[in-house]
């Protein structure tokens, strides 16, 4: 009895003693190629077997007061937004549509009835839920409108711009604010499909978008530095953005915005934060007591939903195998004025990654350095 607690205390011991060398290598190694990114600040975590195993922070959250990144620091996540955003509609639709069970019959119904959007050069075709996740509905991003609506601080209502964008008696209505082709037929990656995705969300539950993901998303899984409004947050821990000035490639704090199409782009959160979402869709949908999604939710998800058009996108996720390993990892990739994320998994192993900076990844470098944090990140999480 004694020898083998003595067996069962040295093997820990070990154990112990690897992470702790693997840790500390991956930290070197992740401290050089983030000189390489010159972001200002960056904050990691690796999740695995239903917890947060590794966290690392790197740099300073604005470069004019040097206050350094911590684990609780809140940055803005851009299009990681968006499974986010994925989360809430398909939850919506169990609530309401799907309430019986049938999310593949509610997934393919017209979003038409809650809002009347027409595509003029196919007035026929109509566009559903799954057309929204899987960014085939054929709209288009039209840039000067959102320019337009960028405010310092939060943003407008997303419906406002929704109907001003989509509907024939809005502001920026334009025809090119739709292709030439019809739906289903073309994948076009779309902010302004995946900005009304979160309005549907409104439509079919009468609350607020972030109001929605408060008691269903954020609430239930602790995460309390989450948010798609600043007002909502403690600003003073919310990273400042720096964008990169080209002709001498320094970084400019910028104020802290709200972009219109939000539920695209504009979610703030920490590792800390995401680290249980991450962990629910890991684990079929459920995290400790809450079970954020059905599991036959999320395996819908998970699958490829038209392979024709694009053979890695599901819904609102979507596959990226930068070590070619087939699909395996899915999540999303994000980019923004001053700011980069990353939220993946991978199916075979349970290892899951969050990445977070407040800076552009833009040069040929960068970007290079960029996705070996990644890799080494997913490496480094199969280890612990």
């Amino acid at each position: 009895m004694v020898w083998s607690l003595r067996v069962a205390v040295l093997w820990l011991l070990l154990v112990l003693h690897l992470q702790v060398s693997i840790a500390g290598e991956l930290e070197d190694y992740l401290t050089e190629q983030l000189v390489i990114t010159q972001v200002p600040g960056f904050s990691c975590g690796i999740v695995k077997d239903g917890s947060l195993v590794y966290n690392f922070t790197y740099g300073v959250t604005d470069i004019r007061t040097q206050e350094p990144v911590k684990p609780d620091t809140i940055f803005i996540q851009a299009s990681v937004s968006k499974t986010i955003t994925t989360t809430a509609l398909l939850r919506a639709l169990e609530l309401t549509l799907a309430s019986n069970g049938d999310l593949e019959g509610a997934l393919d119904q017209s979003i038409q009835p809650l809002f009347a959007v027409v595509n003029p050069h196919f007035p026929a075709s109509n566009m559903t839920f799954r057309d929204v996740l899987a960014h085939v509905t054929s709209f288009n991003d039209v840039w000067p409108s959102f320019y337009r609506r960028i405010e310092v601080g939060d943003p407008d209502p997303v419906g406002d711009y929704m109907r001003d964008y989509f509907l024939q008696d809005g502001q920026y209505y334009r025809r090119a604010n739709f292709h030439d082709f019809p739906p289903r037929t073309t994948f076009d990656y779309c902010n302004h499909a995946f900005a009304l995705g979160g309005h549907l969300v409104e439509l079919l539950t009468g609350l607020e978008l972030d109001a929605f993901c408060r008691e269903h998303i954020f609430a239930p899984l602790g995460m309390r530095d989450t948010s798609f409004f600043l007002r909502n947050l403690d600003v003073t821990r919310v990273a400042t953005c720096h964008q990169t000035i080209p002709l001498v490639q320094a970084p400019l704090p910028l104020p802290h915005y709200g972009i219109p199409d939000y539920p695209a782009g504009n979610l703030r959160s920490s590792v800390l934060d995401l680290a249980p979402f991450l962990l629910a869709h890991i684990q079929d949908g459920r995290h400790g007591e809450t079970q954020l999604l059905r599991p036959e939710t999320v395996h819908a998800l998970r699958r490829v939903q038209f392979p024709s058009v694009a053979d890695y996108q599901g819904l609102g996720f979507y596959y990226r195998d930068l070590l070619q390993v087939g699909l395996d990892r899915i999540g999303h990739s994000g980019g923004i004025f001053g700011g980069r994320t990353e939220l993946w998994h991978e199916l075979s192993t349970g290892v899951g990654i969050i990445m977070m900076a407040n800076g552009d990844v833009g040069s040929a470098a960068s970007s290079l350095a960029w996705r070996a944090i990644i890799d080494a990140l997913i490496v480094a999480g199969r280890d612990f």
